[in-house]
This record gives structure tokens, C-alpha cells and sequence, in this order.
């Protein structure tokens, strides 16, 4: 069923990427962007007059009104997503309350943020939440994208590594980074042809955790076998990761939740401790079933998917 849908938020590749993909099913999507403003929002939602307002909230956009004013002036079903939310206390409920109470459904894109939302809302509200994945970045058009694993090694300086581990999730002490540098430590001192390539960038790390991670690979005199890619494209990074075996996380924190769907989609295996990662280098064949399991998933991972989640999600309250 195709529908009319108003898709609020901030510019990012979030929304570009899944109000492609709504078009895509042939919906009639119009992208009303923050930059608009409230009042400029509200007056085209008043002309267009959508069967559906998906609202995905940011907290730079102050728009926790919204919901509110849409529900008793326009009586329009309201859907609003979540990439992350701040702890329940007392501040947060009041600043959200108006958002909660004006929406019709919310999605999220992890359980941990399920359990979360269930600390904000009545026990009333609690079937109007949804967990429906962030989607990755890829897409299907990558695959056209070709590099190999001999030129992209050459490329980043690891030519003389005989096996790389690779990671590009968030460098910060939530998403396990130092824990993942202490593990390689580790694998370095009873396997000197291994090499630690980070697919990140330092942009959000707290300066005082960024000095401990290169103090400590000063003192573990790591420098040489840890290459930091810097800031990538999805271009740039999809072709990077033809240079690892493997990709780690160690981490269980929703912050590395859009990385390893990247890592999942191009068909690397994924581990999460120091044991998994011995047992795969000693273990040749447990690389080809990982990597098959990872391609399996690929359908399951992208915009389109997430497109064909939320559609089913407008039909019901429309």
C-alpha cells in the first residue's frame, strides 16, 4: 500500500538513506529537514496533509512539541525513532514527556534501548514500541565497488602482514577500544605477523582516553604493528576492509551496532574475545563459515529491509 509520508528530522545519512528506500516502495515521501524550522514544518504538514508522520528524533532538534500540536490539530498517526537515549531521570522525563505522549509508535534500534524506553512510558504505552534496526550504510550498489585484499594492504602499509585484524567502531572506552588493544597486545607477543587496523577515526574521543590509548601502545611499542586509517568514506571504507581476516568488537554497546552490521554486510567474520580470535587463525575453515553465515545476513541488513519494516509499521496505524 502506498502511502503519504512526512519524514522530520535532521539532515544525516539516516534519513536520506531510509526516505530513499521508502520511495523505493512507492510511497510519496516528502523530507522535512530541521533547518525549516517548527513553524515552517507545521505549515506544510497542514498543506500536504500525509497519512503519516515519522518523526526521527535527534536531540539538537528541539521538536518534542511536535507530536502534541500534530495529534490535536491534525489527528495524524505519529512515529518516532530513536538512535540513543539518555538515562530516565527526572530531567529527561519532563523534557520528553510532551514527545512520548504525542506518538503513536516508537521504534528503536537495539533491546537495550527497548529496556530503556520501558523505564520512560506508562505501562499502557509499552506495546507501541518497536525495535527496528539503524540499516547499513552499504548497500547493494557496493558491490559493484572492486579492490582486492594485496592492493588494499599495500595501500594502508601492511603488505607484511601476514593477518589483520580489523575494527570501525566508535574509539572510545564504551564501545571496548582499549580493551580490544590490550587483547591485540597480547596476540602480538606469541604472533609477530599480525597487525591491528582501525577503520575509525579520533573525531568523538574524549582527549584523556585518547592519551591513554597511545601511551599504552608506547609502552607495548606497538606503534608499528597499529594502523589508524583517519577519517573514511563509505567508498574508502568499503574497500579498507578488504585489507582484514576478521573484524573485532569487543564491546556489547549499542554504539557498535552500525559497525558490525557494515562488517556483517561485507561478509567478515566478527569475534568479540581473545579465544574466538586464537581459534581462528588456528583454524582455517572457521573463517569460510563465518564469512558464509555474514552473506547470508546481507538481506537483512540494509535501508531496504528497514524500508519494509517501517512500512508494515504506517499500515497499522493508518
Amino acid at each position: 500500500m502506498s502511502l503519504r509520508i512526512a519524514f522530520i528530522s535532521e539532515p544525516d545519512d539516516y534519513s536520506r538513506s531510509l526516505c530513499k528506500a521508502l520511495t523505493e516502495l512507492n510511497h510519496d515521501v516528502e523530507s522535512l529537514t530541521s533547518k525549516l524550522g517548527l513553524p515552517r514544518i507545521f505549515q506544510l504538514l497542514l498543506q500536504k496533509r500525509p497519512q503519516v508522520i515519522h518523526l526521527n528524533h535527534q536531540s539538537k532538534f528541539l521538536m518534542g512539541l511536535l507530536p502534541e500540536i500534530i495529534k490535536s490539530a491534525l489527528n495524524i498517526p505519529v512515529v518516532t525513532t530513536f538512535h540513543e537515549l539518555a538515562p530516565p531521570t527526572l530531567i529527561n522525563k519532563i523534557k520528553l514527556g510532551p514527545l512520548l505522549s504525542g506518538s503513536d509508535a516508537f521504534t528503536v534500534c537495539e533491546d537495550f534501548y527497548k529496556n530503556r524506553l520501558n523505564e520512560y512510558l506508562p505501562q499502557k504505552h509499552l506495546k507501541k514500541i518497536e525495535v527496528i534496526h539503524e540499516g547499513c550504510s552499504f548497500n547493494l550498489n557496493f558491490l559493484n565497488i572492486k579492490s582486492s585484499p594485496a592492493s588494499e594492504r599495500e595501500r594502508w602499509g601492511m603488505q607484511s602482514a601476514d593477518r589483520v585484524m580489523g575494527y570501525n567502531g566508535p574509539l572510545t572506552e564504551e564501545g571496548g577500544f582499549l580493551s580490544l588493544v590490550k587483547t591485540f597486545a597480547k596476540l602480538r607477543k606469541t604472533d609477530n605477523g599480525i597487525k591491528l587496523f582501525v577503520m575509525s577515526s579520533w573525531g568523538s574521543t574524549p582527549l584523556p582516553f585518547k592519551q591513554s590509548i597511545l601511551s599504552f601502545i608506547e609502552k607495548e611499542q606497538l606503534q608499528n604493528h597499529i594502523v589508524f586509517a583517519g577519517v573514511l568514506t563509505l567508498e574508502d571504507l568499503w574497500k579498507a576492509m578488504d585489507a582484514v581476516d576478521l573484524c573485532i568488537y569487543p564491546s556489547k554497546n549499542p554504539a557498535q551496532s552500525s559497525a558490525i552490521r557494515q562488517s556483517l554486510f561485507k561478509g567478515l567474520p566478527i569475534l568479540t574475545q581473545e579465544d574466538q580470535i586464537l581459534d581462528f587463525f588456528k583454524t582455517p575453515d572457521i573463517a569460510q563459515k563465518l564469512s558464509e553465515k555474514a552473506m547470508a545476513l546481507r538481506p537483512t541488513l540494509g535501508f531496504e529491509s528497514v524500508a519494509n519494516e517501517m512500512s508494515r509499521l504506517y499500515s497499522r496505524l493508518t
